[in-house]
């Protein structure tokens, strides 16, 4: 069985044994109690879902690590150290086995299949319909405090979890069962036990069980069910839970609201002395009526929080990618933001390559970059080629194909749309956004599938934005930024570290011999030339956050923060040594290049024309000395240096 194993503290060596759903925290209504200042009352729950035991933060404040990791919410593999507060266990569960509550919705006891059925009845599920029918009964009418204490107890609470414990609380106080379960249809359709208790008679029985024949006659036929003597029954003789359990009564009634059914709450005894009756049947149907009010309320509160979550989320990453100027930040900001908020595994961007007319991938979660480089998908190819040719979203039920296998039948895809250049108001699709495979196994609802569209339509936006910049100011050919906008940042350049007292340098390159070069490949041969040159000059500049413009024709700048005039010339013999070994490729033909570098360090004294002045003349220096090679411009004299910054002395 699954276990958590307390590795240190006051409770080392204690284990206890999980069940489908167990809550950590200091206060004593938890399944199991922590002890600790930094323990939340309500601290943290273990559910077990699709499979897989998932622990997850019960307050936002919890501080919950797994294996030195801070988590929210996160699945549990044998051997996982968890980290409560100051409380360590271990999480033991090395045959992945199942809780001991747990309910296989897919198999049946096949030696209860025949299970008899001592008393049924059709239970109105209209509160004003079940206290009508009570006043005609004195007896039932006994019952009606009962039920008012019941809605009381009930109301109280917006937490599923609380609101089961609740009602387990009433159906033992009232009802005396030596075990009780409420068991509610999960997203997918699965019947799961939602809260349980057992008497201590039941406990020494072993493995918990639950009669899956009654509880799927009460459910299929929307009937409240009771047998009084399981025991006596042959047809029982052979059910594992019956026999084992030696359970004796029994009875079961499902939870309904209007025409959806929740679940269904069933209840047994162990003690030959304690049969239920009709009576008490009838009392457990107006509990369970009562119950499907509470739980659809509860359900509906917890969709509105959801949403709200999801809602705040968006709002914020929107607000956050529309300040980007960046395609590629917001590529990746909206990604991660949209699989972080849906709870998604699996989460990729494709934008329309105009060259090609298709939709490659601009950035995903789970794609490695050699594996996005190779997707190539024609509109109307596929699903994502559908909703881009169609500018429709579409959420499907089934995402698993022969071709591409996920884990999962949940899927999005919605069109991101911008407004088309120099038309008011017509909007074309440039891309879509593909969301699938959640942790949860859950599908998506239509609600989620509006808020991606809306978000969409953000993304979509933003890009613009951020085309509009691009174009204005980077260069086409070179992808390098403009002569203009290059300056404008070394300005402020200039003055930031000028403040700082921190090295700065410039460096100026000019491609050798190109003007013979164009006349040999003619001018496309040449555009290769630069093209291949610039990306060089941009894969170097990134590690150390350069940045480097086009100045003109064959002539390329950069600037180093940080970097004084030494750091620089390593730098740009880099570079240089980089362009000298490259072949570019134009029409089959080889072309080799290289180039000649100047290098100048930010003087005290300089403006940002004068150190770029001082790079310029170093330039020519290296072309009138033989060329393909980096020569610098004098050092600032110490006094003319930036000073280092000091940390002040303490006083």
């Amino acid at each position: 069985m699954a276990q958590l194993v307390f590795i240190d503290g006051a409770q080392m060596g204690r284990s206890v044994t999980l069940s489908s759903v167990n809550t950590l925290g200091r206060d004593v209504d938890n399944s199991i109690v922590l002890a600790g200042e930094e323990i939340e009352g309500h601290h943290a729950v273990i559910r077990y879902r699709d499979g897989e035991y998932r622990l997850a933060r019960a307050m936002p404040k919890a501080l919950i690590m797994v294996n030195a990791r801070d988590i929210t919410e996160e699945g549990l593999r044998h051997g996982d150290i968890v980290t409560l507060g100051p409380v360590t266990v271990l999480f033991s569960d090395e045959h992945s086995s199942l809780p001991s509550d747990y309910v296989d919705p897919g198999q049946e006891d096949v030696m209860l299949a025949q299970s008899v059925i001592e008393s049924r009845v059709k239970l109105p599920t209209d509160p004003a319909a079940i206290l009508s029918t009570f006043q005609k009964n004195e007896r039932l009418a006994s019952h009606l405090e009962t039920l008012y204490r019941v809605s009381a107890a009930i109301s109280a609470t917006l937490k599923l979890d609380d609101l089961c414990k609740a009602l387990i609380d009433i159906l033992f106080n009232v009802l005396a069962p030596d075990r009780a379960f409420i068991l509610l249809y999960d997203e997918l359709g699965n019947l799961r036990v939602a809260g349980q208790r057992t008497s201590e008679r039941s406990e020494l029985r072993g493995f918990v069980r639950i009669s899956r024949t009654i509880i799927n006659e009460a459910v299929q036929k929307r009937e409240g069910i009771l047998t009084r003597d399981a025991s006596a029954d042959q047809r029982f003789s052979h059910g594992l839970s019956i026999v084992e359990q030696n359970i004796q009564s029994a009875m079961c009634s499902p939870i309904i609201k209007q025409d959806r059914i929740l679940g269904a709450i069933h209840v047994d005894t162990l003690n030959q002395t304690r049969n239920f009756t009709s009576f008490d049947l009838q009392l457990l149907g107006g509990i369970a009526a009562q119950a499907a009010l509470a739980i659809e309320n509860v359900l509906s509160y917890e969709r509105s929080i959801e949403r709200s979550h999801k809602l705040i989320g968006l709002g914020e990453t929107s607000r956050r990618i529309s300040s980007f100027l960046s395609s590629e930040m917001i590529f990746r900001e909206a990604v991660d933001s949209v699989a972080r908020i849906f709870d998604a595994t699996k989460v990729s961007l494709l934008m329309l390559d105009e060259p090609s007319k298709t939709l490659k991938v601009a950035y995903s979660t789970h794609l490695p970059p050699e594996v996005r480089a190779s997707v190539s998908i024609k509109p109307g190819e596929g699903a994502a080629g559908f909703v881009f040719a169609q500018n429709i979203p579409i959420r499907v039920t089934d995402a698993a194909t022969p071709e591409r296998a996920y884990e999962s039948r949940a899927c999005m895809i919605v069109p991101i749309v911008a407004r088309r250049e120099g038309l008011r108001g017509e909007s074309k699709p440039v891309g879509v956004l593909c969301v699938t495979d959640r942790r949860n196994r859950r599908s998506f609802e239509e609600e989620d599938q509006e808020l991606l569209t809306i978000f969409a339509a953000q993304i979509g936006v933003s890009l613009q934005n951020a085309r509009f910049f691009e174009k204005a100011t980077v260069d086409e050919l070179t992808q390098l930024f403009t002569r203009q906008y290059f300056f404008a940042r070394l300005e402020e350049e200039v003055d930031a570290h000028r403040a700082q007292k921190m090295p700065l340098s410039i460096l100026m390159l000019d491609l050798d011999h190109f003007h013979q070069k164009n006349q040999e490949y003619k001018h496309a041969g040449g555009d290769v030339l630069l093209a291949g040159t610039a990306k060089l000059l941009r894969d170097r500049m990134a590690p150390m956050e350069g940045i480097a413009g086009r100045y003109g024709g064959e002539e390329f700048v950069a600037f180093l923060p940080g970097k004084d005039l030494e750091a620089a010339k390593a730098v740009g013999e880099q570079i240089r040594a980089a362009i000298e070994t490259t072949t570019f490729v134009f029409e089959d033909r080889k072309m080799l290049c290289t180039v000649s570098i100047g290098a100048a360090e930010l003087a005290a004294s300089d403006s940002f024309a004068k150190v770029v002045q001082r790079a310029d003349e170093a330039l020519f220096k290296a072309k009138d000395g033989g060329r393909n090679r980096v020569v610098a411009a004098p050092s600032p004299a110490p006094e003319d240096r930036p000073a280092e910054v000091k940390e002040p002395a303490p006083s």
